[in-house]
């Protein structure tokens, strides 16, 4: 793992499940099983797990590691009455501070029900809830503003200027230990990244650059890939961490926008000339998790762009 970062260097991580750990990372119950003795124990375990999980992420010497939201089940569920940041405050705060000493940068992904700008009351306001428990859970980690939690913008509804508005008003509203954690993220169909760049300009939010995304989703512009980098990149302010990005390659054989087991070496080598002026945090999104993600660091080692 990396303890300095010079100039127009690449660090490295992946999400959520190793498959180098025997243990699984992440278990839950049926909603109708989930009782408190029965949550209490899964919590339990998952944090007993992610401790595991930091470690071995540090030991295969990656900086980044993207935590899985269902580490406290059903958290923003009415079913879930635990007051799991004071019960289990002791435990978090320790997970923490390993991170911490690790100098592992975490984060979090909020899945697809997440959606703020959404027209139907129940679901925006479900969103909210679910993405205050995630900032819940990295501010009982006491982690840093640079652990962020990633969004997309959400549904277009027919209407895309309306849905845009919506999103900025849902926005708006949040607390504001909500929004220090939020990051807006391009997706491969509905908003570009120049919907989610024009939106976290708007909000003063970071935008995660999905180069997989941006490809899948077209570019009639053309515009240079370093051009995107160089505006994404100045959506991040200093409290905010180094910029993120989110690269993949495409699943041979599947249909358009499926992560494949790896990445592709030769796509690898061009997103290393096209970052070549920036320092960046990279999280490999693949199929293979760890394995791909030391696939693209070391393929950056050989080429002298990590710290």
């Amino acid at each position: 793992m990396s303890v300095a970062s010079p100039a127009n260097t690449l660090r490295f991580g992946f999400a959520c499940i190793p498959l180098g750990l025997p243990q699984p990372v992440v278990r839950t119950c049926r909603l109708e099983n989930a009782t408190p003795q029965r949550l209490r124990e899964l919590i339990e375990a998952n944090l007993a797990a992610l401790d595991a999980c930091l470690d071995y992420v540090s030991r295969l010497e990656l900086d980044l590691f993207r935590i899985n939201s269902g580490v406290i089940p059903f958290a923003s569920h009415p079913v879930n009455k635990l007051q799991w940041t004071r019960l289990y405050a002791g435990e978090l705060a320790a997970l923490g501070r390993k991170a911490r000493r690790l100098r592992l940068r975490l984060s979090m992904h909020p899945g697809q029900f997440v959606v703020l700008n959404s027209p139907t009351p129940a679901t925006a306001a479900s969103s909210v809830a679910e993405l205050r428990y995630h900032a819940d859970f990295l501010d009982a980690l006491g982690a840093p503003d640079e652990s962020k939690v990633v969004i997309h913008l959400g549904g277009v509804y027919g209407d895309k200027p309306a849905a845009l508005r919506r999103l900025e008003e849902a926005w708006t509203r949040l607390p504001g230990e909500v929004r220090r954690r939020l990051v807006l993220e391009n997706d491969e169909r509905l908003f570009s990244v120049f919907d989610a760049l024009d939106a976290a300009e708007r909000l003063g939010a970071p935008m995660v650059f999905d180069r997989f995304h941006h490809r899948v989703h077209g570019d009639p512009s053309r515009t240079p890939i370093p051009a995107l980098l160089r505006r994404a990149a100045a959506t991040w302010k200093a409290r905010d961490g180094r910029p993120k990005v989110h690269f993949s390659s495409q699943a041979r054989g599947e249909k358009p926008g499926t992560h494949g087991e790896t990445i592709d070496a030769e796509e690898f080598r061009g997103f290393l000339d096209e970052s070549k002026d920036f320092s960046l945090d990279v999280m490999i999104e693949a199929r293979g998790k760890e394995n791909a993600a030391l696939a693209a660091r070391d393929l950056a080692r050989k080429c002298g762009r990590t710290a």
